[in-house]
């Protein structure tokens, strides 16, 4: 008798420790999840203000976005600069496609739109790098940002 009560309880200590167990794994996984989140958002954040970054450091890009926005006439050089300098942008927001909640992500469109209205090398930058990225946040863009169909 005595050893078939001690079983119980070690049986009953075994599931105890069982459930600690799958609590403290829950609670892991939900730390993990955040940490990862905060990881996207950090990532995301670093890549916007490098793409700035270029823009603030380098004095020839600031000065042909701005004459692409004026609508003045651009060198092969200066066109080249911004072709690479939009590839980059959405490179980064195709990354961010990826890797954000929606939400997030959509919050940051608005530049783009004002850019595609403003900057002339923008739109053919776009059909230039459109095959190039992945067909669902291409569709995605041209329907929620380019508003093209």
């Amino acid at each position: 008798m005595d050893s078939d009560r001690l079983n119980k309880w070690l049986t009953l200590g075994a599931n105890l420790g069982v459930l600690v167990g799958i609590i403290f794994l829950a609670v892991e996984l939900r730390q993990n999840n955040e940490n990862l989140a905060t990881e996207v958002r950090a990532t995301h954040f670093f890549s916007i203000t490098d793409t700035w970054g270029m823009v603030a450091e380098n004095p020839e890009l600031a000065a042909a976005i701005s004459k692409d926005f004026e609508k003045e006439e651009l060198s092969s050089a200066e066109n080249s600069q911004l072709q690479a300098y939009w590839v980059r942008v959405f490179l980064a927001l195709q990354w961010g496609f990826r890797e954000m909640p929606e939400e997030e992500f959509r919050r940051g469109l608005g530049f783009q739109q004002q850019a595609f209205l403003g900057a002339s090398t923008h739109p053919p930058t776009w059909q230039f790098a459109e095959p190039l990225l992945d067909p669902e946040f291409v569709v995605f863009m041209n329907e929620n940002v380019f508003l093209s169909e």
